[in-house]
């Protein structure tokens, strides 16, 4: 375990997949908010990030915006 910036994290999984998302015709719109570090698994975590992007993919029709907004809530 090690600290985490989420939005670091989730910036550079999309960065990666985008390409991918790109060729399925997506959009990936990335609003980051204000977020602490985390003790955590960074590959798993990044893995976690890659699944719900990948989840929006599959279930939604061609050519598609992505909204992907990180939030703290209380």
């Amino acid at each position: 375990m090690s600290p985490v910036q989420l939005n670091d994290l989730c910036a550079e999984v999309l960065t990666n997949y985008n390409d991918h998302l790109k060729e399925k015709g997506f959009e990936v719109i990335y609003k980051p908010g204000t977020l602490p570090k985390i003790e955590g698994d960074r590959e798993a975590i990044a893995e976690v990030i890659l699944n719900v992007v990948d989840n929006a993919v599959k279930y939604s029709q061609e050519h598609k915006q992505i909204v992907i907004e990180t939030a703290l809530n209380h």
